[in-house]
């Protein structure tokens, strides 16, 4: 059975082995990588990375000086640089919670990147959940490869899983 991670906001995880990572999501994106090959990637390639960001994109008066990984620009374009032959990307959250617009700024960076990290062929969107009113609790299974997304921790009621 796989280790299972709970991944903190503003957190990324590396993973060379499988693994299940688990976290709540609000306003919050969660985005994850898979390896489209396991059995061909070389010894220091990762089998996944997955991120937990809060924040669209890093200030342009920050540029040079931040290395913070919470921004989905940052996020996306540092965790692409570890897949050179391409990956699977899932990616859930963006729920409108905190009665402004942070999550739909998320949303839009996401798609932003998306869409310029896409016309490369390697990358490929298995699955998105994003937006709406409520909360969310996902589970991302690298032996599965697959994505579980929950209302809530208890599992009770599946939104999406791809």
């Amino acid at each position: 059975m796989a280790v299972t991670y709970e991944l903190p906001v503003n957190k990324k995880r590396v993973l060379y082995n499988h693994a299940r990572i688990e976290t709540l999501l609000g306003s919050c994106l969660f985005i994850a990588f898979l390896h489209k090959n396991p059995e061909k990637r070389k010894p220091n390639e990762p089998l996944a990375v997955v991120a937990h960001v809060s924040s669209p994109h890093l200030p342009q008066n920050r540029r040079s000086k931040s290395s913070s990984e919470r921004y989905v620009d940052v996020a996306i374009d540092r965790i692409a640089k570890l897949f050179p032959n391409g990956a699977e990307i899932r990616v859930a959250g963006g729920a409108n919670m905190l009665g402004s617009d942070i999550a739909q700024k998320n949303i839009e960076s996401l798609e932003n990147k998306l869409k310029e990290l896409l016309k490369n062929k390697r990358f490929e969107l298995k699955g998105k959940h994003v937006g709406g009113n409520s909360p969310r609790f996902v589970e991302f299974d690298t032996k599965e490869r697959r994505m579980r997304v929950f209302t809530s921790r208890d599992r009770k009621r599946k939104l999406a899983e791809f």
